[in-house]
């Protein structure tokens, strides 16, 4: 598999909420991974390739929740774990949402040194 990413991605599993509809009924996942381009989630449920997200989260060791739209760029189901993995890129990220992220990316991976 090619190698694909623009920025440095990092494991991140939190609880997250998202929403694909705008009656703004939020349904609980799991990440996977992070970077300042975008999120990987885990969800019970398949979300088009194409579909735009609303995710709610808040970084681990920071009190600033984060509420971001992703575009949802692939998609696979897991036949073991029965769920889907999904690669979502953030649209429209804020300077301040992005600066959280930054900083949360740059601080675990200099903790991992």
């Amino acid at each position: 598999m090619d190698e694909r990413r623009r920025a440095k991605r990092i494991k991140l599993n939190i609880n997250i909420e998202y929403d694909i509809s705008e009656y703004q009924k939020w349904v609980e996942a799991q990440s996977r991974n992070l970077s300042e381009n975008g999120i990987c989630i885990i969800t019970g449920k398949e979300l088009a390739v194409g579909s735009l997200v609303q995710l709610k989260f808040t970084l681990p060791d920071m009190d600033v929740p984060l509420q971001v739209t992703g575009k949802v760029i692939w998609n696979e189901f897991s036949l073991d774990e029965d769920y889907y993995i999904q690669g979502l890129e953030f649209t429209g990220l804020s300077p301040d949402n992005l600066e959280l992220v930054r900083k949360y990316i740059s601080a675990t991976t200099f903790d991992k040194r």
